[in-house]
């Protein structure tokens, strides 16, 4: 079950384009992800370039909300 969602825009300096032109988290998100979050996430990009992410563990969901959604 997923307990939070956090939400990057694309003009967050931790959200690059792929090549197909979809926003997704850069490779110092992606590794501070797997480094720090106990539990499952899962990551999105919403229609208008919105990358949503999913956190299994709420403790994981605000460490992430502390370092990278306050950091934009």
């Amino acid at each position: 079950m997923i307990s939070r969602i956090v939400v990057l825009t694309d003009d967050s300096d931790a959200i690059e384009f792929a090549k197909s032109g979809a926003p997704e988290p850069t490779q110092e998100l992606r590794h501070w992800i797997a480094r720090e979050c106990k539990g499952a996430v899962r990551f999105e990009a919403d229609s208008v370039f919105n990358v949503i992410f999913e956190f299994e563990a709420v403790e994981d969901a605000v460490r992430f909300r502390k370092r990278w959604a306050e950091s934009t």
